[in-house]
């Protein structure tokens, strides 16, 4: 879900929709099918409404030449959005995280549950109310002739539980 939400916001930000192989990839058949299905997992209208287009815009209703009402009152000057970009940072910080993460994510059903867990390095802090998961060798360890894989404790990762979330069943 996430990996055809990242896609589509890309996508988004750049005024396209994703190509067929970008949807093949992702399993969609065509972008309304990856509408529908985010509308399912309810990502809000708004983020997969289709951007208007010249022909969707409607015609003004006043004549040709007059001038529509503006709003009136007095100009009031607001903060700068600059102000915000520590909160942008932080939050673009997070995401290059999560996106970095995504090799070593791993998705599973479970039950009637999809089950996420995710490897990260042994030595980074958990977050907050994270466990320490187990211990598991770093993506790029090859084991040797004899089959073992040897990595110091600075290389090793941790597995750690990514969340869980029920499916509907669909039918």
């Amino acid at each position: 879900m996430l990996k055809a939400l990242a896609f589509w916001c890309f996508y988004a930000l750049e005024d396209e929709e994703p190509d067929d192989s970008v949807l093949e990839k992702l399993g969609f058949g065509s972008v309304d099918a990856m509408r529908i299905q985010l509308g399912n997992w309810e990502v809000p209208d708004w983020a997969t409404e289709k951007t208007p287009t010249v022909k969707d815009v409607k015609a003004p209703n006043h004549a040709p030449g007059e001038k529509k009402a503006r709003g009136s009152g007095e100009i009031t000057d607001l903060p700068p959005a600059a102000n915000a970009m520590s909160i942008f940072r932080g939050a673009i910080e997070k995401l290059s995280v999560f996106v970095e993460r995504l090799p070593s994510r791993k998705e599973q059903r479970q039950g009637n549950r999809f089950v996420v867990s995710y490897a990260k390095p042994f030595w980074e802090p958990p977050e907050p109310g994270e466990e320490y998961g187990y211990l598991e060798a770093p993506p790029d360890a090859e084991p040797d002739e004899d089959g073992n894989v040897s990595f110091t404790g600075g290389q090793a990762y941790r597995r750690v539980a990514g969340g869980a979330s029920r499916f509907r069943m669909m039918g």
